[in-house]
């Protein structure tokens, strides 16, 4: 009798403690869960102010690559390279920075109005955006792909001569953003 008390007076000490536990594989399970749902919140805050970004005409594509009809690639200043709109306003700009140019940083920059601006969302969220921009030299045509998860953006942009010049970047709001606009050359 002495022996079976002793066993239940242990087992009551024990057991306890041991259902207050997680054990490592829970925790990590619950921490993976919590991240992805502090990630998913992340996203859906950043899809809402692209939209309202996007609906608003009020946002700055920052380039961190350009490319070519050939597909090279090339790592570019988002602050020198960039495509701004703002409400009926547009800007262009691509430069080095190492050399002069013709807007002072090494490229072109070109302001001008906005013209048939249109956008579609499709199934998967992702957003197909399309304008031009009309300066005193010509007609900028700009085609852009924004997730609005992650805020990611491609956009080509065709001049009236046909050549392409592909971005990539993150689309911002202008207030965020940290472009240096050059001299315009219209």
């Amino acid at each position: 009798m002495k022996k079976i008390f002793l066993f239940l007076f242990a087992l009551a000490l024990v057991m306890p403690a041991s259902f207050g536990q997680m054990t490592k594989k829970e925790a990590r399970a619950k921490a993976r869960a919590e991240k992805k749902a502090a990630r998913a919140a992340a996203e859906a805050a950043n899809a809402a102010v692209v939209k309202k970004l996007i609906e608003d005409r009020h946002f700055v594509l920052e380039a961190t690559f350009l490319a070519d009809k050939t597909g090279r690639r090339i790592s570019v200043t988002p602050t020198l390279n960039f495509i701004m709109v703002e409400k009926d306003k547009a800007t262009f700009q691509f430069g080095g920075g190492s050399q002069v140019g013709y807007n002072g940083v090494g490229g072109v920059t070109m302001d001008g109005n906005v013209q048939n601006y249109k956008y579609k969302v499709d199934k998967k969220g992702v957003y197909h955006l399309s304008f031009q921009i009309s300066t005193s030299l010509g007609t900028i045509f700009v085609s852009m792909t924004i997730m609005p998860a992650t805020s990611r953006a491609d956009a080509t942009v065709q001049g009236t001569g046909g050549k392409k010049l592909y971005y990539t970047g993150e689309i911002v709001p202008p207030e965020k953003s940290r472009v240096y606009k050059g001299s315009t050359i219209n």
